[in-house]
């Protein structure tokens, strides 16, 4: 196995995109030759990290990297971990579809749900390199690396893993190799789950020591946040008998899963109210972002981002991604999927054609009836029943979710 960082090793890591965001050039002669720049560079003794970019996404600070040779080096170490350690990142599109047949076919059983509390910021770094340095698989260079990476001036001050790394989610995965073994084992437990800090659990019976179990399984630093603990009893004919939606519904990887009270209920999956209102503020801030600035073309970039499908890079190795309106909520209900995009559609249509109200009022003046028309003929439904794709740059993409940072 190649752990090198070479250009060799850089040229199959590398993605759609890559040469525009990073300025590796036009061609492959001219990307190998910065990706050969990159291995002179790593290869000197003194090879630092340098200043990541920095920013609060969702209450959290997220690192991402600023220049070529910090990507390129994060994500060797990244693949180097995976193969020496053989380790694998759980995969939600696998995942989502078996936890969501599992739940429809569940009776007589509990579901359990168990955030891990300040996941990356709680993992002891020290422990960490330590268990690593006992790995023989793991090269020394790597190791070297990942020790200048716990060392560089914005980590060594912080807690725990920093968010928005390639390396990160690795090192965490390898963090919980234990915990991941213990969760199998567990008698009572006939499927566990995870990914990331999300834990799901399905279990013959109510599974009363579940809570204290996983506590003991954990490894230094983390703890169960008690808030976001969901557990649903299923009965014999595969009901809840409650009403209460915190009985009934649980919320795993961006879907609502919703299971009958009674025998006439149906199950059901959906989104997330959180995420639903996630979307309206998004549709918000565009059309206030264009009150602002009068910049139609990039109210109509944001409105085309929310409502159609588009790549999202890729590598050699895990060939194309795809995201958007169809992509992150494939597994929903037909039903759920009509009657939700038909809300987010009028919700649209209606702010873009009010004429009253703090955003009507200033709006009417900006907007002429044929942009009004062809801002609402983007539809949210239409981009999730016959999937609409869009062709988006890179750095279209950041100038479209830049106003977003905060939603």
């Amino acid at each position: 196995m190649d752990q090198s960082f070479s250009t060799k090793s850089f040229w199959r890591l590398l993605r759609r995109g890559d040469p525009e965001k990073y300025s590796l050039g036009v061609g492959n002669s001219a990307i190998r030759l910065s990706l050969s720049d990159i291995e002179t560079q790593v290869q000197d003794e003194h090879f630092a990290f340098s200043s990541f970019k920095t920013q609060i996404r969702n209450g959290c600070l997220v690192l991402t990297s600023s220049t070529a040779a910090d990507e390129f080096v994060l994500r060797k170490i990244a693949d180097n971990l995976r193969r020496a350690l053989n380790i694998s990142s759980a995969d939600r599109n696998s995942i989502v579809p078996q936890v969501i047949q599992l739940a429809k076919e569940a009776k007589d059983e509990t579901i359990h749900k168990f955030d891990i509390k300040g996941f990356f910021e709680s993992i002891d770094r020290s422990r960490l390199l330590i268990d690593l340095k006992l790995e023989p698989t793991v090269s020394p260079k790597t190791i070297q690396l990942i020790a200048n990476l716990f060392n560089s001036d914005q980590i060594k001050h912080s807690a725990g893993l920093p968010r928005g790394l390639s390396v990160s989610s690795i090192l965490s995965e390898y963090y919980l190799r234990k915990f991941e073994d213990g969760c199998r084992r567990l008698p009572y437990c006939y499927f566990y789950t995870r990914y990331v800090d999300d834990a799901l659990f399905f279990c013959h019976g109510d599974a009363s020591t579940i809570e204290s179990d996983i506590n003991k399984l954990l490894p230094t630093g983390l703890t169960l946040n008690a808030r976001k603990t969901t557990c649903i009893k299923i009965d014999k004919d595969g009901i809840t008998g409650s009403k209460t939606s915190a009985s009934r519904e649980i919320s795993y990887l961006g879907y609502s899963i919703k299971f009958p009270s009674t025998k006439k209920d149906k199950f059901t999956v959906s989104i997330p109210e959180k995420k639903v209102s996630k979307i309206k503020s998004r549709i918000a801030i565009s059309i206030m972002q264009y009150i602002r600035d009068e910049k139609y073309e990039d109210l109509i970039l944001r409105i085309r981002f929310l409502t159609s499908n588009f790549k999202v890079g890729g590598s050699k190795q895990n060939g194309t991604l795809y995201s958007g309106i169809y992509y992150n909520h494939q597994y929903i209900n037909k039903e759920s999927a009509t009657t939700i995009f038909k809300e987010l559609d009028c919700f649209l249509q209606k702010l873009v054609y009010s004429k009253t109200g703090s955003i009507g009022t200033k709006l009417s003046s900006r907007l002429n009836n044929a942009q009004r028309r062809h801002i609402c003929s983007h539809s949210f439904l239409k981009g999730h029943s016959a999937p609409v794709f869009r062709h988006f740059k890179n750095k279209q993409l950041g100038e479209a979710r830049g106003v977003w940072a905060h939603a």
